[in-house]
């Protein structure tokens, strides 16, 4: 049986206003026509047509404008802020993410657990992989809808970590047409110039060099040295070698 809760005394209304969520109150407010529903103050509500979300102090916030991750402008949200989306935000269909800026230096990086909650990502920008894992990450999610991984190595919560060879052009290899790796190393010392032109003359022998002409080849990027060095695959050549 319905109650008519306008009738209910004002200390009883005050509670039920600290009780409800922000989206509580205001569709409590719409219902009733009045701010008295729920006193002593009105829950306004505010639009936004894409929010722009970023993580700090293990909590996220949404922003007006992230564009300047080092100094975004003005969280959205305030003392029960109410945030009507004119947008529905599916998070599990989300397209593209970008993480950078990690302070936890501890956090051990996972694209496994990333696919898993985001199953439909098609690009990925990752500038906190402390680890060579990522490799056998995607190789170990087959299901993953993934077309684009960047990959910066460039601070203290992203140090590069030397893979195999042919694990990289095996991952190159196993993934749809189209598929795109970029690295990014910065590497002051030169403490892996070795390294990499050891990958580079591996690459030459087995990869295409420069950029690729359709959109039915995989291509792999590779910043080091302050040089790019671009390979690609065509998935109509099936000579790849991989040992």
């Amino acid at each position: 049986m319905p109650y008519p809760l306008s009738k209910l005394a004002y200390g009883l209304r005050c509670r039920l206003s600290e009780l409800a969520t922000p989206v509580e109150r205001y569709y409590f407010q719409i219902a009733a026509g009045n701010t008295h529903i729920c006193p002593p103050k009105l829950q306004l509500s505010a639009f936004k047509d894409r929010p722009e979300f970023i993580s700090e102090n293990g909590m996220t916030s949404m922003y007006h404008n992230s564009q300047n991750l080092t100094s975004p402008t003005s969280s959205v949200f305030g003392v029960d802020s109410l945030i009507m989306c004119t947008h529905i935000i599916n998070l599990r269909e989300l397209k593209k993410i970008e993480i950078f800026n990690n302070t936890n230096y501890s956090y051990n990086f996972n694209l496994i657990d990333i696919f898993k909650v985001f199953p439909n990502l098609q690009s990925i920008i990752i500038n906190c992989c402390t680890n060579n894992l990522w490799i056998n990450n995607v190789l170990q999610s087959e299901s993953h809808s993934l077309m684009d991984l960047t990959l910066f190595f460039s601070n203290k919560s992203s140090k590069f970590e030397k893979f195999k060879f042919n694990a990289l052009l095996t991952l190159l290899k196993k993934q749809q047409p189209g598929f795109k790796i970029c690295i990014f190393v910065i590497d002051t010392p030169g403490k892996y110039k070795a390294y990499f032109s050891k990958l580079k003359r591996y690459l030459d022998k087995r990869l295409a060099q420069g950029d690729a002409k359709t959109d039915g080849c995989s291509q792999l990027r590779i910043f080091y040295g302050g040089v790019f060095t671009t390979w690609h695959k065509s998935f109509n050549d099936g000579n790849i070698k991989t040992v």
